[in-house]
């Protein structure tokens, strides 16, 4: 009988390992002090990694921590999400599930089995939101107690787990979640993602080193208190110091019969040399041929075997299957207690590839059978089905493409594929092979797969008919569109309509939406795009038909695009929003309402376009749908950036920035856009310049998206006074624009801003011409935003009464459609005329109230330009007597929120930020305010609203 450890000695695996215990420790310490972090402890097989995860979890629960823990196993890499779902099931269920499951991480529902289906989100858009929603999940654990996490066999981890893994780092600084994560050398995961992290300058890397001749002699003789130097020196070579090899070593010497030290140690050569593999199989030979037939049923289900399963997989007698695991566990093959269990990875390694090829494939079918009888997750049975070899089963293609769409859904389209891939070797029945391939170059679409448009080409020449044709054609535009082969996507969608003939149903919509959409970002189908939306918007419309809406708002935005009228397409985008039933109907990720919502702002219709905002916002905070919240925070810091407040502009704007730039979305340079004018605005150009490389970091080179990126660089470059860079960045914003119809200068004023860099080289000639095409253009469509704009810029180019004629015109229809921001920089520059007029005491007027309203706005850059042409006026600035001024954009918006009457719950969902955050701000905010609590705070944001 091996004997037991002496009370108080430490494991064997965790001998001269004092710096990864104190790493570790370190690690915990800092999570109970708020301070998150990542630990990576990466060895080889048997030096002790599990170990050291117990002994941290033992730490964290001795200081009160709650302890969350997983591990991957080798034959789960496809089941998507398993080991986050291992981490947080508890949670998804009863009271837990309504308190920890609602607002934004109310997507984590679509992975722990709280919601079986992610609705019609696209399989990008739902991995970010899981992602998401797991992060807030985590964050509201934390809030009650510290939080550790430890995932150990993270080489086997599934990709979506290890990535939420590298989207919680970027995210643990303060918060009291500390994260342990352990795996082997050399395996960089899924993606590379193992290997990302371990090269990341905020992750500790333990990497644990085999066991030193004092360690090891201490294991010796622990079972042999008389081992001599030379004997325990030996065993050091024989195991290299490998502690999980030294005690396979041992058990073998002990089973030798008895020997001088030099016969033991020969006999130790000789069983060293056979490795662990052969010493297992050693051990089982030795055992009952039930016992051998129930670990091998074990190293199958890779130990999520309960007992009756493996019994059942082994054909054993069930009454006998007891006796048969307590064997295995006397002869430390496995682990107490059900399900079964190895004591190690590699010796299940060893017992399951004993098995040959044939027979492990065999097992593995069964096993799926099995599993799906007991009432398995669908992904367990297709874990073994993966295993398993072909044999022209229908229903392990059933099986594994309902696993499929399952993953698809859950934004794992990787694991997708291989479960695609595999059913379509079974190989699928020849009715149903179309179909399988549409879903596999589906899957491998949204991987950025080579081989999505060949396996979408191919089930399109295998369909039977039109229909099913167009369809495909449609999903194969949409493939080819997020490639940028957007020509090719426009001659697929015209193929669709062509095979449908003259039939106008939904699907006949949904490909002219579709090569609308691709046509208006191509220079060779631009020009034929913009000639069918007005004929699109004279035919009769079904505004109930999703399709049909879809079609109707594309023909809308790209009609205002390129100029139109505003007082029809303002009728247009209110009839499509219908008082919020678009919003409620087709919800916040809809292309529909998308550009719903961009045209009621662009017309300056901002009620309703509020409106709409919120009601987008509402619905993707409960779906948990982040891109679509986004979206709606993009064009709601755009219109803001209009009317003010600046700081509620900032805010948005960083909310989509950070969400696109997580995901590498395109749109992250519409978002970058809106995020950098903010900070400009708010006086802060070196954050500007960062956002704006951060940017460029995601450049696409073609239309919106360019233009963008590239309005953002001209005005970072205008305010630091390198003109002639922003007058370059401009007219190249403004070249790929009219490249693709988009003229009208309520979506981007390029025009009046590169006339004005234009004016400061000393180029009036070609801002004129600018800034006349822009008013044009402007007084053409007829929102008075945008006419005042270009007026504003048309005043700065002229002299004397015309130009005080203009700004006045300007600052006119700015403050009638309630552009507060733009009236108050109309302002600005209308004083600054007058003043320049020799009219300082009308001048000393309008530059108060420039003045007052910037500060009132948040638009600091203003606000110091007001001040400065008010000293020149022989004005002196009104002394501040308003204390919210000195609050922060953050302090402000939960200060607002709290006065609303909102809680501090429901504040941090609102702005995504942790419950101890909003403490945090409020705390501030009644001490700058100099008011004791929250039931202050209303009348103090009153008083004020109200200082002069």
């Amino acid at each position: 009988m091996r004997p037991e450890p002496a009370a108080g000695r430490r494991p064997a695996e965790l001998l001269e390992r004092a710096g990864e215990l104190t790493a570790v420790a370190a690690l915990v310490a800092a999570a109970d002090a708020g301070r998150g972090g990542l630990l990576l402890a990466e060895a080889a097989a048997g030096l002790g990694k599990s170990a050291l995860l117990d002994h941290a979890a033992a730490l964290a629960r001795d200081q009160g921590h709650l302890v969350l823990r997983a591990r991957g196993h080798e034959l789960e890499r496809a089941f998507a999400w398993g080991v986050t779902r291992t981490l947080f099931e508890r949670w998804a269920s009863g009271d837990a599930q309504a308190d920890l499951l609602t607002g934004p991480a109310a997507a984590a529902r679509l992975v722990l089995g709280a919601a079986e289906e992610p609705g019609d989100l696209p399989a990008s858009d739902a991995a970010f939101a899981i992602l998401h929603g797991l992060y807030w999940l985590a964050v509201r654990l934390a809030e009650r107690t510290p939080l550790l996490i430890t995932v150990d066999d993270a080489q086997w981890v599934d990709g979506p787990s290890l990535r939420w893994l590298t989207f919680l780092l970027g995210r643990l600084t303060d918060l009291p979640i500390a994260v342990l994560v352990a795996t082997r050398p050399g395996t960089g995961g899924e993606d590379g993602v193992l290997a990302q992290l371990a090269g990341d300058p905020d992750v500790r890397v333990c990497r644990l080193e085999p066991l030193g001749p004092d360690a090891v002699a201490e294991l010796v003789r622990r079972r042999r208190p008389d081992a001599v130097d030379g004997f325990c020196r030996r065993c050091l070579e024989l195991t290299g110091g490998n502690p999980l090899h030294l005690r396979e070593l041992l058990a073998a010497i002990e089973a030798q019969p008895g020997g001088t030290d030099a016969e033991i140690l020969a006999g130790g050569v000789a069983l060293a040399s056979r490795s662990l593999a052969h010493s297992v199989r050693r051990r089982l030979a030795a055992l009952s041929p039930a016992a051998g037939r129930l670990a091998r049923a074990v190293a199958v289900f890779d130990n999520d075997a309960t007992l009756v399963l493996a019994a059942a997989l082994a054909e054993v007698d069930p009454a006998a299957a007891p006796a048969a695991a307590d064997e295995l566990t006397h002869a430390d093959l496995l682990r107490p207690g059900d399900p079964l269990e190895f004591i190690h990875p590699l010796v299940r390694t060893a017992v399951y590839h004993e098995l040959l090829p044939r027979r492990r494939a065999q097992l593995h079918r069964r096993a799926a059978a099995l599993l799906a009888e007991d009432g398995a997750a669908a992904e367990s049975v297709s874990a073994h089905l993966l295993e398993s070899l072909p044999a022209e089963d229908g229903e392990v293609v059933t099986a594994l493409r309902a696993s499929a769409r399952r993953a698809f859904a859950r934004g794992a389209p990787a694991s997708a594929v291989r479960y695609l891939a595999r059913a379509l070797r079974e190989p699928a029945p020849a009715a149903v092979r179309p179909e399988l391939l549409a879903e596999l170059g589906r899957a491998e679409g949204a991987t950025g797969g080579q081989e999505a448009v060949a396996h979408l080409t191919e089930a399109l020449e295998l369909a039977g008919d039109a229909r099913t044709r167009a369809t495909l054609l449609l999903e194969l535009s949409r493939l080819l569109h997020d490639r940028g082969r957007l020509d090719e996507a426009c001659e697929a969608c015209l193929r669709g309509r062509a095979e449908l003939g003259g039939e106008g149903d939904e699907l006949a919509a949904a490909l002219e939406a579709g090569y609308l959409t691709s046509a208006m970002l191509s220079p060779q189908h631009a020009a034929d795009a913009h000639r069918r939306t007005q004929a699109i918007l004279d035919r009769p419309t079904r505004l109930d038909s999703p399709a049909d809406r879809a079609l109707t708002s594309k023909a809308m935005i790209m009609r205002l695009a390129a100029g139109g009228n505003r007082d029809e397409l303002l009728t247009v985008a209110r009839d499509l929003f219908a008082g919020g039933r678009l919003a409620t109907e087709a919800g916040a990720g809809s292309q529909a309402l998308w550009h719903t919502m961009g045209a009621l702002s662009y017309c300056d219709d901002y009620p309703t376009a509020e409106h709409a905002f919120q009601l987008a916002l509402a619905d993707a905070r409960r779906r948990g749908a982040t891109i679509a919240l986004a979206g709606a925070a993009v064009f709601r810091a755009r219109q803001t950036l209009w009317t003010g407040p600046v700081a509620e502009a900032e805010h948005d704007a960083r909310t989509a920035f950070d969400v696109w730039q997580s995901v590498g979305h395109m749109y992250v340079s519409a978002a970058g856009l809106c995020l950098v004018t903010a900070l400009l605005e708010e006086d802060d150009p070196d954050q500007a310049e960062t956002v704006l490389a951060a940017v460029e970091e995601h450049a696409t080179p073609f239309g919106l998206f360019a233009a963008w990126r590239l309005a953002a660089t001209g005005r970072v470059a205008a305010r630091r006074g390198r003109d002639a860079e922003a007058l370059r960045a401009f007219t190249a914003c403004g070249q790929h624009l009219v490249e693709i119809g988009q003229r009208n200068p309520v979506m981007l004023s390029w025009r009046s801003e590169a006339a004005l860099a234009a004016l400061r080289l000393g180029r009036r000639d070609a801002a004129e011409t600018l800034v006349g095409e822009e008013l044009a253009l402007a007084e053409s469509f007829g929102a008075p935003r945008a006419i005042g704009v270009a007026r504003r810029a048309a005043g700065l180019l002229s002299r004397g009464d015309r130009a005080i004629e203009l700004l006045r015109s300007a600052a006119g229809l700015h403050a009638g459609c309630a552009a507060h921001l733009e009236h108050a920089t109309t302002l600005v520059e209308l004083g600054a005329a007058v003043r320049r007029a020799g009219r300082p005491a009308e001048a000393r007027k309008t530059l108060r109230d420039a003045l007052a309203s910037a500060e009132t706005l948040g638009a600091a850059h203003l606000a110091r330009r007001a001040r400065e042409e008010l000293h020149l006026a022989g004005g002196r600035p009104p002394s501040r007597r308003d204390t919210t001024a000195e609050l922060t954009p953050s302090e402000s918006r939960v200060a607002r929120l709290a006065a609303d009457g909102r809680t501090n719950r429901q504040i941090a969902d609102s702005l995504f930020i942790t419950v101890k955050a909003v403490e945090w701000h409020l705390s501030n905010t009644y001490r700058k305010l100099r008011i004791h609590g929250r039931d202050e705070i209303a009348a103090a944001l009153h008083a004020s609203d109200d200082t002069p």
